[in-house]
């Protein structure tokens, strides 16, 4: 059956210096997607190698938030590639609901709890999305894009936005 596929947000940023930032998504229902698709779009990036760009999705279902699942972790950008408005650095990560999951993948702990283990970049983890996240005070992001950047001073800004696409039937 073919899919049909729908903008679900359009997240721009700007990072200066090091450290993590957390951009969380709109408050949707994701698991109504067979499978998600999230694009990285660069226009501006550090400016020596030693800058790097950890762009990662992740998805919770505590309610308060204590612990985040990586489900997608972008290729590590280096601060020495070229980017800008009208050429800018592309990245495509996809991750699908809709697939058979082998014994091992039916019992992952999620990578932000405790004894968690990160997945490598460029690597995703297939397998049923997270819900929408309703709590007592309202609906909370259930997902959300964390980027890290790192260097020896990171030299320079990094700018962009990231999209996310649903795929559904």
């Amino acid at each position: 059956m073919p899919t049909q596929a729908a903008l679900l947000g359009t997240y721009p940023f700007t990072i200066l210096g090091n450290g993590p930032k957390v951009i969380e998504l709109d408050t949707l229902d994701y698991s109504r997607n067979k499978t998600l698709t999230a694009e990285l779009q660069l226009t501006s990036i550090g400016t020596v190698a030693g800058d790097t760009l950890d762009v990662e999705l992740q998805e919770t279902r505590s309610q308060n938030q204590a612990y985040w699942d990586t489900r997608a972790r972008f290729y590590q950008v280096l601060g020495n590639q070229a980017a800008s408005t009208t050429a800018p650095y592309a990245d495509q990560t996809n991750i699908s609901q809709d697939v058979n999951l082998v014994a091992p993948e039916r019992n992952e702990r999620p990578t932000g709890s405790s004894g968690g283990t990160d997945i490598p970049p460029g690597t995703v983890r297939d397998g049923p999305f997270a819900p929408r996240l309703r709590t007592l005070v309202g609906l909370k992001a259930s997902h959300r894009f964390r980027l890290v950047t790192a260097g020896a001073p990171n030299t320079g800004a990094w700018t962009g936005q990231l999209l996310v696409y649903g795929h559904h039937p």
